[in-house]
């Protein structure tokens, strides 16, 4: 016998509600073999695929000077994103902090921009981070070289 293939849409209302942690989707299959009434279960997780974070260097950056930062995301779900919040990280660059952003509705684009004020020249990495009541755990991060003050 050939091995048979079987496909199955499954729609955010299908699964919202039965999402586990990390946004993984478990799928089990049970299945019975006709001729001699054995049966089989397997199962397999999958983790939902989540948008990244974009982060933007709008300005040149150098110690002393202030650096502005554009931080963006489409929201890919069709209901509004609410208890928003970002985590920004960036040693060398700012201190932790978490700082909470309006609600982002269906399909909208979030956009926050920030400026930091970088102490001395050096490279780090700037981490971001955004959750919320739906959505958690969307993260981006990028280099940003510090430069001398001329």
């Amino acid at each position: 016998a050939s091995p048979i293939t079987r496909t199955m849409e499954v729609t955010y209302g299908d699964y919202y509600e039965k999402l586990v942690e990390h946004a993984m989707v478990k799928n089990v299959a049970i299945c019975t073999v006709a001729e001699t009434s054995y049966a089989w279960v397997g199962d397999d997780s999958m983790e939902i695929q989540k948008p990244d974070i974009k982060i933007e260097i709008l300005s040149e950056a150098k110690e002393g000077l202030p650096l502005s930062i554009r931080i963006s995301f489409t929201n890919p779900l069709p209901i509004t994103l609410r208890n928003c919040e970002l985590e920004v990280d960036g040693p060398g660059l700012l201190r932790p902090k978490t700082i909470p952003i309006s609600n982002v509705g269906p399909s909208e684009e979030m956009v926050y921009e920030m400026k930091v004020y970088p102490k001395k020249p050096k490279h780090c990495t700037l981490v971001v981070t955004f959750n919320s009541s739906q959505l958690y755990n969307l993260t981006g991060a990028t280099q940003v070289t510090i430069n001398p003050a001329e």
